[in-house]
């Protein structure tokens, strides 16, 4: 309630959904996963985004969710071996895409997806650009949420006498 603080919130779940719209569209496939690093608030809302788009595009289309630790596991956005080892078990089961939100464990999804020959999604930044070429190959596509946007906006209205504090979703 500070006038010169604002607090920017991302909808998780709205970018979640296209991925899940991707996934159940690029695939071809019967099964998709999802691996989550800890299971918070915030990434189960990743979670019931991605199921819901996957499942807007093929009705009642199964998701295997697991998750690499609980929310007070600190090591649980820095277990790749733990991730790959869900998303091993997933692909195995007949997942022909899986959407990471694991942090440091991601790079495990990403590993279960060049073995297996099957698709990763993950959300981040230029993904793309720190994985190597068989990595790359298997990114069907990745989710960016634009912080950097946020952060140029509120300087913006700032800088323009419009700045107002509160929540921006």
């Amino acid at each position: 309630d500070l006038p010169n603080v604002r607090t920017v919130t991302f909808a998780e779940h709205e970018g979640a959904f296209m991925m899940g719209v991707a996934a159940a569209l690029s695939c071809g496939c019967q099964r998709l996963g999802f691996v989550g690093g800890q299971e918070d608030a915030r990434t189960r809302r990743y979670e019931a985004g991605f199921v819901a788009g996957a499942q807007h595009v093929v009705a009642n289309i199964p998701v295997d969710v697991r998750y690499v630790g609980s929310e007070s596991d600190p090591l649980a956005l820095a277990s790749p071996d733990t991730a790959r080892d869900l998303a091993l078990e997933m692909y195995s089961n007949g997942a022909g895409a899986v959407f990471t939100v694991a942090g440091g464990s991601d790079a495990g999804v990403v590993a279960a997806a060049v073995a297996t020959g099957k698709w990763v999604l993950a959300v981040g930044p230029d993904v793309r650009s720190g994985l190597d070429e068989d990595a790359a190959a298997r990114l069907l596509t990745s989710m960016v949420t634009r912080v950097d946007l946020a952060v140029y906006q509120a300087a913006r209205d700032y800088l323009d006498g419009e700045f107002t504090g509160g929540d921006v979703v």
